[in-house]
């Protein structure tokens, strides 16, 4: 009885189906990009211009996750990915002489390990 209380919670990894996950992927592009409060705020800084969506993602434990949230259009990088650019100094950032520089190089020495 209780292991069924803890799978009917919200915050339970629960095993989902492709279609919940479809549902779901799709329900979470809705409220995190589409709402109308969301459209009347870009709008304000830029009416009627073409948006683009991207998520910055993590570990997933499931990628058909991400193939869904992009097959709605959503560009998709992975935070491993940022980290990499970072450390190899290939963004439009200058981060000589900064916090950022200091960050780095101690997950270069992380690797290095």
């Amino acid at each position: 009885m209780g292991l069924e209380l803890k799978l009917l919670t919200k915050t339970s990894a629960k095993l989902r189906n492709e279609q919940q996950i479809k549902e779901c992927a799709i329900a979470w592009v809705r409220n995190k990009y589409e709402t109308d409060k969301k459209v009347k705020l870009r709008n304000r800084f830029m009416l009627n211009s073409n948006w683009k969506y991207i998520l910055v993602h993590g570990n997933v434990k499931d990628q058909n996750e991400l193939i869904h949230i992009s097959q709605q259009g959503v560009g998709l990088i992975p935070f491993s990915r940022i980290l990499d650019d970072l450390c190899k100094k290939q963004t439009s950032i200058d981060i000589s002489g900064s916090s950022a520089g200091d960050l780095i190089e101690i997950i270069n020495f992380l690797k290095v390990k």
